[in-house]
């Protein structure tokens, strides 16, 4: 088993402005309320 050096892991919100960073973007990060997750849920079945 190999054990390699690496960084801190990336936080969600660090990721997505890294990854938007890189495309050129401007991130643009919401919370998604349970509301909207429910209705997602819903939706899916």
């Amino acid at each position: 088993m190999w054990h390699l050096p690496s960084s801190k892991p990336l936080t969600g919100k660090q990721w997505i402005e890294t990854v938007a960073t890189e495309l050129g973007n401007n991130p643009k990060i919401q919370l998604a309320t349970k509301p909207v997750v429910k209705i997602n849920t819903t939706l899916k079945k």
